[in-house]
């Protein structure tokens, strides 16, 4: 008889233990699934460091007391997980079950560091070739362009855009380092796209470290672009005149760029300004913005 109450407790510990088991199973996938959380938290925010711990403690104790009355003088039984004393007229049988169960995790961290580029947000985006990883920059530059160049930006709604003009690249190859852009050309040639007017300043070039110059030499051709209508006398046009003086439209804006203290001329070979330059520049520029 006592060899059945044995089995029947053994039996009822191994239900006990299954069910410590599965309770402590259940509590491991939740700290996975709080660690998740934490993780995409972190992907999302613009935090370097992110910290997450977590800790679970369990504990389960069950105890079964059975007695019996038996006519046998004397009988002992032992079991690992039970104890049973007899008398002489009784047999009490006591069996107690004890099970702890901890699971702690502590030093569950993850750090992550994210550095990122400010891209300019607005119509510019969406101009095929924009790059805007050095918008802000080019903004700043802009305000250090001579007064005239300013008004003249101002004046005509000329837009500063940092990207690679794509027809500009399709003519070269590569992306140049700076267009001006009167017509508003899309990658395929055709005119009247939304940028219009625009001066397009790449990457390149602030890679270069000609930035600026780049920008001043770009600026001088909205410059020339503005005395399109600029008379030099009654039967002579300034602008056409001017280019024929230098050379060319790119060998006028290279000696404008001297002319307003820069140095960075890509045509322009033979050097600084004579006076003769000098004084040609003086009156285009005065009778061209009066």
């Amino acid at each position: 008889m006592n060899n059945k109450y044995i089995n029947s407790f053994i039996f009822l510990l191994l239900i006990i233990s299954l069910a410590v088991i599965n309770f402590n199973q259940e509590d491991e996938l939740n700290d996975i699934e709080v660690g998740n959380e934490t993780l995409e938290d972190v992907i999302k925010s613009t935090s370097s460091t992110s910290t997450s711990s977590t800790s679970t403690s369990s504990t389960s104790t069950s105890s079964t007391s059975t007695s019996s009355t038996s006519t046998s003088s004397t009988s002992t039984s032992s079991t690992s997980t039970s104890s049973t004393s007899t008398s002489s007229t009784s047999t009490s049988s006591t069996s107690t079950s004890s099970t702890s169960t901890s699971s702690t995790s502590t030093s569950s961290t993850s750090t992550s560091s994210t550095s990122s580029t400010t891209i300019f947000a607005g119509p510019y985006s969406e101009y095929a070739g924009f790059e805007g990883s050095n918008q802000a920059a080019l903004d700043e530059l802009s305000t250090q362009l001579p007064k005239l160049m300013l008004q003249i930006i101002e004046t005509n709604n000329i837009k500063i855009i940092n990207g690679c003009h794509q027809y500009g690249a399709s003519l070269n190859n590569r992306c140049p380092y700076g267009v001006w852009d009167s017509s508003g050309t899309s990658p395929d040639g055709t005119k009247d796209a939304d940028w219009s007017l625009s001066i397009w300043i790449s990457n390149r070039a602030f890679s270069a470290g000609v930035a600026y110059d780049v920008l001043l030499h770009e600026s001088l051709h909205a410059f020339s672009y503005s005395t399109r209508n600029c008379q030099k006398n009654s039967t002579t046009n300034y602008r056409k005149d001017a280019r024929e003086f230098f050379g060319g439209e790119e060998y006028l804006v290279d000696a404008l760029v001297l002319y307003y203290g820069g140095t960075y001329n890509h045509y322009r070979t033979i050097g600084d300004l004579d006076s003769n330059e000098q004084s040609y520049l003086e009156d285009y520029i005065n009778t061209c913005t009066a």
